[in-house]
């Protein structure tokens, strides 16, 4: 419909928006903005860089952000900082404040926690810190000194900005340890240079190729190389293991497949193991709605997935935006719900379901509920403490108009579409009237011990770049190795595969025919382990605060939430596959 063509160009104009062609002609003005501060080791908390008492226009001008910069909290407003195209400046004075004990006290709680600022020149980020801290050795006694002047070095090719940087120590710092109150006089000064290694087209790349602000948070000292060989080094591993899992696996339904030609020609021998429950294996599970919601959005962030991967693979992503990998997701997730829609409305009428409207509507609801509240729950905490991870209602607007004019009518046009071409479910074996009784298991066969191995063996595989993913998201590194991402992600399909479907080989030999249900919590229990993971990452880094806390919770919940729906979706998947291919390979009456 027009209405929802409307929405998405309009987003899409968003994200890709551009302010100025970067060109200029010497003494022309060059747009300095400001942005924000926060807490160096609290990548979330973030406040407006007018927060603390510098220097400000009377009336500060807002700047537009596009969709993007809003989702990575990003508030630009305009400065008294006046630069002028290959002007150099030695001295010149911003403004006088005459900063009392309120104003002092906020300072001082900004050195203390290491509080950072981010402002552009030509929109390129520099970031430096908002003060330091001097603890003398002998009376443990610590010296809080504000950075008053801002020394910039700015590289030109040709008429464009390709290189900025700031210096905050090139004039003495005020010490505002004590005083109640001080008068303080901030200052910058401009140094420019030629710099022929990057161009226009190429700048951000310095970002990228060059130790960052925030590198001694995330450990960045790793080459790529070393991150390639212990990829592939995982690979080799999970290749063996899943050689010597699928051989042993293979070995033991040829014994049980000779055994059971042996009895079709009269040899008197006892069905045992998994022959024994042919009569109940594809009895349908219980809540079926709920199962077919979840591989229904699970299908759905599988197609989100692969889509992610080759537009990053390919290209598309700039390290540097990292807000656009936000935006396009929620595009995305829109535009595949219709394959939610389509999977859980074709399973469901396969299970012989008919309230098919019930599951439409809890297919819509099933992530997008818990996920909706988690946001505005984090957005409310944001807002209380008037942080710029707070998203404007306009933004918020946008994500629910992007929900209510494609989302929902894609999961109903693929609800009926999945209904509609539903083909019935063509068991190879009849189904009992009376189910049979399930015999007591040992631990080691128990749903728990199971669950647990089918998502502890998966998360083995890929706990390494897991790592790296995290130390981008929370520790504000670059991440740019696409296609070790993809190669990780195969990785973790093929042994979610492998394991999933021994584990029901095991539950079947044990005359369990519960599959359904164990199959996809087995692999998407890989999703709670992520989850764990992260919070022995959280307990180990240096993020504190009430603020920091909820979103590092809030996002984590989310991510393993969708990576269950996604693991668990493979695990069904390649359980069913596996169990309908060997109860055809026996004929049983």
């Amino acid at each position: 419909c027009s209405s929802d063509l409307v929405v998405l160009l309009l987003i899409v104009a968003l994200v890709c928006a551009d302010f100025t062609d970067h060109i200029y002609q010497k003494y022309e003005v060059v747009p300095v903005h400001v942005n924000k501060v926060g807490p160096y080791s609290n990548p979330t908390e973030t406040y407006p860089y007018y927060h603390l008492p510098f220097c400000k226009p009377e009336n500060p001008q807002h700047r537009h952000e596009t969709f993007a910069e809003v989702f990575e909290g990003d508030r630009f407003f305009a400065s008294l900082y006046d630069i002028r195209f290959k002007v150099p400046v030695e001295f010149q004075s911003v403004c006088q404040l005459h900063l009392r004990d309120a104003e002092l006290a906020s300072l001082r709680k900004s050195i203390r926690e290491a509080y950072y600022f981010e402002m552009t020149i030509d929109d390129l980020p520099v970031y430096g810190f908002v003060g330091s801290q001097l603890v003398d050795a002998d009376s443990e006694v610590s010296s809080l000194l504000l950075h008053t002047h801002l020394h910039f070095l700015i590289g030109t090719n040709g008429d464009s900005i390709v290189k900025v940087k700031v210096d905050t120590a090139s004039r003495p710092p005020v010490d505002i340890t004590h005083p109640d109150s001080v008068f303080i006089e901030f200052s910058f000064s401009a140094e420019w240079y030629e710099e022929s290694e990057y161009t226009l087209e190429n700048r951000q790349d310095a970002y990228l190729e060059e130790e960052s602000f925030f590198s001694k948070v995330n450990g960045a000292g790793v080459s790529p190389e070393v991150r390639w060989i212990s990829v592939i080094n995982s690979m080799v591993l999970v290749f063996l293991l899943t050689l010597a899992v699928g051989f042993i696996l293979l070995r033991i339904l040829r014994t049980d497949f000779v055994r059971f030609e042996k009895q079709q020609e009269g040899d008197e021998l006892d069905d045992i193991g998994w022959k024994l429950v042919h009569g109940d294996v594809f009895r349908f599970p219980m809540a079926q709605t709920l199962l077919s919601a979840f591989l229904g959005v699970g299908s759905q962030f599988l197609t989100l997935l692969v889509a992610l991967l080759l537009l990053g693979v390919f290209g598309f992503f700039h390290p540097m935006e990292r807000g656009s990998v936000i935006v396009v997701s929620l595009l995305l997730f829109a535009l595949t719900c219709g394959v939610a829609g389509y999977v859980s409305a074709f399973w469901y009428k396969r299970m012989g379901g008919t309230a098919w409207i019930q599951t439409a509507m809890v297919t819509a609801s099933i992530f997008a509920g818990p996920t909706a509240l988690v946001m505005i729950a984090l957005d409310a905490i944001a807002t209380f403490y008037a942080s710029t991870a707070a998203l404007p209602w306009t933004s918020l607007a946008y994500v629910v108009l992007l929900y209510l004019l494609i989302s929902i009518p894609l999961i109903v046009v693929g609800s009926i579409f999945g209904r509609a071409l539903t083909t019935p479910f063509k068991a190879p074996c009849r189904v009992k009237k009376v189910a049979r009784l399930i015999p007591p298991a040992p631990w080691y066969r128990s749903a728990w011990f199971h669950i647990t191995v089918g998502g502890f063996t998966p998360f083995s595989a890929i706990y390494i770049e897991l790592y790296y993913l995290f130390v981008a998201l929370w520790g504000r590194e670059y991440y740019a190795m696409y296609e070790m991402l993809a190669l990780v992600f195969v990785i973790l399909v093929i042994v979610t595969s492998a394991i999933t479907v021994t584990l029901t080989y095991f539950q079947l030999s044990a005359e369990n025919y519960h599959w359904w249900w164990r199959s996809f919590l087995s692999g998407g229990a890989t999703g709670l382990f992520i989850l764990l993971c992260s919070f022995v990452l959280f307990v180990f880094s240096e993020m504190s605060g009430l603020l920091q806390t909820a979103f590092f919770i809030g996002y984590m919940l989310v991510i393993s939430y969708a990576f269950f729906l996604a693991l668990g979706t493979i695990g069904f998947f390649s359980a069913l596959l596996f169990v309908s291919k060997i109860y055809t390979v026996i004929k049983s009456d």
